[in-house]
């Protein structure tokens, strides 16, 4: 589901919380407060709406869930999505909870991703531009997997031109692969 899909479920959502007296202003806000008295940290109140009555992401996620639980009824619901924003599932989820608009049995889980970053270390802006595609990734991977395949070679040995492309590039996919699969989905590398 986009976030346009759920553009119809984001006011019925809003009446909810203000019928549970969940939604209070805040700086001109309308937020709610999710923190429980087990918190170790600080977990703020998730904003529901701008003081300009706008949708911001939490409200969105709020109505999809809202619209998953009222057509799916899943036994849960898991996102996929970088690990920066757990603080965010959390506040989302929490809310949710409290407002009744997801099942108590139905699983609420967030399966954080850490980031491709760039030789600067810092995670690649996809809206930017700013990504490596694959196409010049396995490029890249290739030539400097030729490279050493060349220096590997011992000069009485005749391997075609050919052969030593493919093996290079056998070799820069798996490394590729390799590097891919060696990290825990939730740890950030440079790419």
């Amino acid at each position: 589901m986009g976030e346009s899909d759920v553009d119809a479920y984001i006011k019925p959502v809003v009446e909810i919380l203000k019928e549970k007296n969940l939604l209070y202003e805040s700086d001109g806000a309308q937020v709610v407060d999710v923190r429980e008295e087990t918190d170790k940290k600080e977990l703020p109140p998730v904003i529901v709406l701008k003081s300009d009555d706008s949708a911001l992401y939490a409200t969105t996620d709020l109505a999809t869930i809202y619209w998953r639980e009222q057509n799916i009824a899943p036994d849960s619901i898991w996102y996929f999505v970088d690990q920066r924003q757990g603080m965010h599932f959390e506040q989302v989820f929490r809310c949710a909870r409290k407002a009744g608009i997801v099942s108590e049995k139905t699983e609420l889980y967030h399966a954080g991703f850490g980031t491709m970053n760039g030789k600067d270390k810092k995670p690649f802006k996809t809206r930017d531009g700013g990504v490596l595609e694959l196409n010049s990734l396995i490029e890249t991977a290739c030539a400097a997997a030729l490279e050493k395949v060349n220096e590997n070679i011992k000069n009485n040995v005749k391997i075609s031109e050919t052969e030593r492309f493919e093996t290079a590039e056998k070799v820069a996919i798996a490394a590729i692969k390799f590097g891919d699969l060696y990290n825990h989905r939730s740890r950030d590398y440079v790419f």
